[in-house]
């Protein structure tokens, strides 16, 4: 980021920039900074190590769209990423091959179970859009292998709404594209997949309807979370209760459950296992480090400002990107302004029922694909700059 940035001051270069995306980018980092100090004790190195992180990210892609990209990157780039996926997805099969591809474990990954599909996922979705436009036939069959191990390794994670999503993030590519012949067979593929394998599916999401945290409580303790979420909004005040600071600033409310648990600024510490049943669910809400939701996790933690200007920003994002698309002066970049728009599309789902403000990797790779596709030499105008 450092880097870009001197080379756009030491070449002179002029900054153009839609001005809508850089006021919401600005206030959302103006007002995320300042809900850093309102920690107090609860600041912790961890939390500014997130907090700095993604800063960067978001900058780092401001910084790529005022850099002149070279045409041959933008033609190797999907390529590339396409291929960076199989990392990950080695890592789930390895794991998954020594569980003996068990259906009741769920795989970590290099991260964790609800994060690490999230992160493989947008890996997918670069390969989705492969598939839907020109590239070599042998290019196309790396890109279906990716969805194809990515997706099984994605199933052994045993997370419900990636598994819904990345088919319907992939139909909504192919609706955006107005391709009807791959929309029909990709749902007839769906829907036969589904009517082949309904027996094992079944068998293997027995997961969910077992008494555990992953299964039949995980729905009610989130609707508990959300709730708690609500209540502590109530109480906060305008600027939020601190950055990332959910756990320690609910734990600091009745009721008290330090017969279960200790908490230090970032250390919870569990002092004997909390039984499941339905009266202890809301201790799990109370110890969760975040709400689970994006929208309320801003709200709650860095106020109603930062909010605002997150969703202006991204709403922002959202419509240069439609405006590119539908530019026919730049159908060699239409993949990048697609994949910009599900990529949006996708976080913004997952961030219903997961916090990804706090995943470093889909900022990383979320922000480095957007600034690919808001480059300020690909404008609105049909001009070259």
């Amino acid at each position: 980021m450092i880097l870009f940035l001197i080379y756009v001051i030491l070449t002179k270069n002029k900054i153009i920039f839609n001005k809508h995306i850089a006021i919401g980018g600005i206030g959302y980092m103006l007002f995320m900074t300042i809900s850093m100090f309102i920690l107090k004790s609860d600041f912790s190195y961890e939390k500014f190590k997130m907090y700095e992180r993604t800063i960067v990210y978001l900058l780092f892609g401001f910084a790529m769209t005022q850099v002149e990209i070279d045409r041959r990157t933008y033609k190797y780039i999907l390529i590339f990423f396409s291929l960076l996926s199989f990392f990950p997805i080695y890592r789930g099969l390895s794991e998954w091959h020594d569980n003996n591809f068990s259906s009741t474990i769920r795989l970590f990954g290099d991260n964790w179970p609800t994060k690490f599909p999230v992160e493989l996922g947008i890996f997918l979705l670069i390969s989705m859009v492969i598939l839907l436009y020109k590239y070599k036939l042998w290019i196309k069959i790396i890109a279906g292998l990716s969805i194809i191990l990515g997706y099984i390794v994605i199933l052994g994670t045993q997370t419900r709404i990636m598994i819904i999503l990345i088919p319907l993030i992939f139909l909504i590519a192919v609706v955006i594209n107005k391709n009807r012949k791959i929309f029909v067979l990709s749902c007839s593929i769906i829907i036969l997949g589904l009517i082949i394998f309904y027996g094992t599916l079944n068998s293997y999401f027995q997961r969910f309807d077992n008494r555990n945290s992953d299964g039949e409580f995980s729905s009610s303790i989130r609707v508990l979370i959300y709730e708690r979420s609500l209540e502590l909004t109530k109480r906060s005040n305008f600027l939020g209760i601190g950055y990332h600071n959910f756990q320690a600033y609910s734990l600091r409310v009745p009721p008290d459950f330090s017969e279960y648990v200790h908490f230090e600024p970032d250390n919870l510490t569990y002092k004997k296992e909390i039984p499941l049943n339905n009266d202890t669910l809301i201790i799990y809400a109370y110890t969760t480090d975040n709400s689970h939701n994006n929208i309320l996790d801003i709200l709650l933690t860095q106020g109603i400002l930062s909010l605002l200007f997150y969703v202006y920003m991204f709403f922002n994002i959202f419509f240069e990107l439609i405006k590119r698309y539908k530019n026919d002066d730049f159908k060699e970049y239409k993949q990048y302004f697609l994949l910009g728009l599900i990529v949006i599309i996708y976080v913004w789902i997952n961030g219903l029922t997961e916090v990804t403000i706090y995943m470093e990797k889909v900022n990383q790779t979320m922000f480095f694909i957007l600034g690919f596709a808001l480059n300020k030499n690909i404008n609105i105008t049909g001009e070259k700059v």
